[in-house]
């Protein structure tokens, strides 16, 4: 792992360097404790049982602050697993054979919605910016492709309407890609929008909580994750 000096974490947020695993990092960063969603316990679905993980949350948010600040030294590392599991291992997890636990394996992969929740809110303390002008991007997209599928369009405005598309999917890459200091992947995505619909629908935080359903499925996936990669 790639050697690492304490300035080096001098512009994070909320810098965590001298954090140690037996701190309280919810008094260390008061801040947090402004947002419910650290607090969350985390949880997979293992056999036909649920089981409860990542129970110390000052490692699990300095693994967060480590890997999602765009201001950490981590982003040096190109390859986006290397970099998690890099910042992963200074934040305190162990690795035992060149492996991490399954539970830290599955944080890493953002395959557990909770963590994934806990990434976004942190992200848009440094994004809120970002995130609004995500939101108009989104909405321009899904208005131009309701143009360009209604019967009535002028052939003589397809052409914009196609470039006008093309031109927010590139925006839109750009903006999540920054967002999630370059840690974009279709798991942290969905969480993303998961997000979004919340806010955009304002629904109750027990409407979302069901969301979690859907996320058992994932496990199917978890194993084809770890023999691509």
């Amino acid at each position: 792992m790639e050697e690492f000096r304490r300035k080096d974490f001098n512009n994070l947020l909320l810098n965590c360097y001298d954090v140690n695993d037996s701190d309280d990092i919810f008094k260390v960063f008061p801040i947090l404790d402004k947002y419910k969603v650290f607090t969350a316990m985390c949880r997979y679905k293992k056999g036909d049982d649920t089981v409860e993980i990542l129970h110390d949350k000052t490692k699990l948010i300095k693994y967060i602050i480590y890997t999602y600040d765009p201001n950490s030294p981590f982003k040096k590392i190109n390859d986006t697993l290397e970099r998690r599991a890099a910042a992963a291992e200074f934040a305190g997890y162990e690795v035992t054979n060149k492996n991490f636990d399954e539970a830290v394996d599955k944080m890493i992969r953002c395959i557990l919605p909770e963590v994934n929740r806990m990434i976004i809110q942190f992200c848009l303390m440094h994004h809120e910016e970002d995130y609004a002008t995500l939101v108009v991007y989104l909405e321009s997209h899904r208005k131009e492709l309701e143009n360009l599928s209604k019967e009535d369009v002028d052939p003589k405005d397809v052409t914009n309407i196609i470039k006008n598309i093309k031109t927010f999917e590139r925006e839109i890459a750009e903006k999540k890609n920054k967002l999630l200091a370059g840690n974009m992947d279709s798991f942290i995505n969905k969480t993303l929008f998961e997000y979004m619909e919340s806010k955009k629908l304002k629904l109750s935080p027990e409407y979302v909580a069901k969301s979690l359903v859907d996320w058992d499925n994932i496990s199917i996936y978890y194993k084809k994750t770890k023999i691509n990669t």
